[in-house]
């Protein structure tokens, strides 16, 4: 017999956990076009740029597939801790190291470092969400993230890709994100959760019966997420922007993710995930089709990119919440883990594969290819609505989730 968690947390844990997530977030927003930036400066061809940008995909999975079991036996903090450390020695290497091949490994071994911030900081942040308004809770994290990588790509013509300084700012940014959580190592949700012994519930296959159209969501939204992160600059490129300049059309997609996400969220609570998941997949497959046609540094160019990143990253934000919604304590970190290694399926495919096909068929086959993605994507969420609940269903099985803990 167990006492149910508290109702309420500490005042100020959301915003610090945020605060470590933001770490990750800005650290791809920064890393990847800049390291796009330099391969491409050296004369590197876009599909072995896609490569490079798919090996932090690659760490990202092979993190997320252990972090549930050491989550369950060690709790969420020493994995935080351990993510950012092991960040910063890899950043410290590639500051040092400027050869192809190095990199490789190296942003193989900073996706399964820096994915510790991210899976452990997202399973705490729904851990804590209050279940009335979990879409808006979850739009202000997703906001906060966004505005992260926002923050990434709009300060590489600032820092430049010169020399090794990208690389000496994100490690003093991710020591920084993990210090205010250095208050919560006490009260750890997933360590609490996980404390009480048993057979272990930190298993994939309940949460991939469970959550298949997430999953599928989380894959698409990958596979765009990897893909503009790591190539966007390079279709700019092509497209005529010069220089680090490049980076303008990426910084005004991840504005769009940012600046939707609350109206998102709160379209999510009211409307529930059946409406708003499918909706938001038909527009980024309709925006993928219309830039292609559209005149590049324009106004309509770039309010295309606005929504489309707006819808995409709606997408994440609206499976997190069914996510939250769905499974509690370690099966919570597990369906985390499990969204994070379809996100880095997408953004090892995505790269890799769209990047060939730009080398082999122009930079307009990234848009176009990612808009047939989405249009998959909407039929699949149509013809499977029934597995989408509906807003009274999930907190209908929320409640008996917490009833049944609470008689434990």
């Amino acid at each position: 017999m167990h006492m149910s968690p508290p109702p309420f947390r500490p005042r100020y844990e959301l915003p610090a956990v945020i605060a470590t997530v933001c770490g990750f977030a800005f650290s791809a927003g920064l890393l990847y076009p800049t390291v796009a930036l330099m391969l491409e400066a050296r004369g590197v061809a876009e599909d072995m740029i896609g490569l490079n940008t798919a090996m932090v995909g690659c760490g990202v999975m092979v993190s997320a597939g252990l972090l549930p079991r050491l989550t369950e036996r060690h709790g969420g903090w020493p994995m935080l801790f351990v993510g950012a450390g092991g960040a910063i020695l890899v950043l410290a290497a590639m500051s040092l190291a400027y050869e192809y091949w190095a990199w490789l490994a190296l942003r193989f071994l900073l996706g399964i470092f820096i994915n510790g911030l991210y899976v452990i900081g997202e399973a705490w942040v729904n851990a804590i969400a209050g279940e009335e308004k979990r879409g808006r809770t979850i739009a202000i994290y997703t906001t906060v993230m966004g505005a992260a990588f926002a923050a990434g790509p709009a300060l590489v013509p600032v820092v430049g890709i010169a020399d090794s300084t990208p690389f000496y700012l994100v490690m003093v940014v991710i020591a920084a994100s993990v210090a205010p959580v250095l208050g919560f190592r006490r009260i750890d949700p997933l360590r609490g959760e996980t404390a009480r012994g048993g057979a272990s519930q930190a298993r994939f296959g309940p949460v991939l019966r469970g959550a298949a159209v997430m999953l599928a969501a989380v894959l698409a939204f990958g596979l765009m997420d990897g893909t503009t992160l790591g190539l966007m600059p390079i279709y700019a490129l092509a497209l005529g922007l010069e220089g680090e300049a490049a980076s303008w059309p990426l910084t005004v997609m991840v504005a769009g993710s940012v600046a939707l996400q609350y109206p998102m969220g709160w379209l999510a609570d009211r409307w529930g995930p059946r409406q708003v998941l499918p909706a938001c997949a038909a527009v980024c497959a309709a925006g993928g089709f219309l830039l292609p046609a559209l005149e590049p540094n324009s106004l309509p160019f770039f309010a295309t990119l606005v929504i489309w990143g707006g819808a995409c990253f709606a997408i994440f934000t609206v499976s997190l919440m069914l996510v939250g919604r769905r499974f509690r304590g370690p099966a919570l970190s597990t369906a985390s883990a499990a969204l994070t290694m379809l996100w880095g399926l997408g953004a090892v495919v995505g790269p890799w594969g769209i990047g060939a096909a730009m080398k082999a068929s122009g930079p307009h086959a990234m848009p176009i290819l990612l808009a047939v993605v989405f249009v998959i994507l909407t039929v699949g969420a149509l013809l499977f609505r029934a597995h989408l609940p509906t807003k009274a269903e999930a907190r209908a099985t929320h409640r008996a989730a917490g009833h049944a803990d609470a008689a434990q």
